[in-house]
């Protein structure tokens, strides 16, 4: 079942990925508050893999200091 969800993941993000991009703006906002020192963080429900795939395609990683997922909360 597991390896079977992970497959799953794997298709959505292939598929995703063409269509991956920023909201108008956020880029902005996101390095003016950064350069300003808000500490910003991500509190998702979407799986770690799901979280890495975004953050790390889009580049934005670097502004959250505290990242959240459905794995770590009950």
């Amino acid at each position: 079942m597991d390896r079977l969800s992970f497959e799953k993941e794997k298709r959505y993000q292939a598929e995703f990925f063409p269509n991956l991009k920023l909201l108008p703006g956020l880029n902005e906002f996101l390095e003016q508050a950064y350069l300003i020192g808000i500490p910003m963080a991500i509190g998702s429900a979407a799986i770690p893999f799901n979280i890495n795939f975004v953050l790390d395609n889009l580049q934005i990683r670097h502004y959250f200091s505290a990242i959240v997922s459905a794995d770590d909360v009950s």
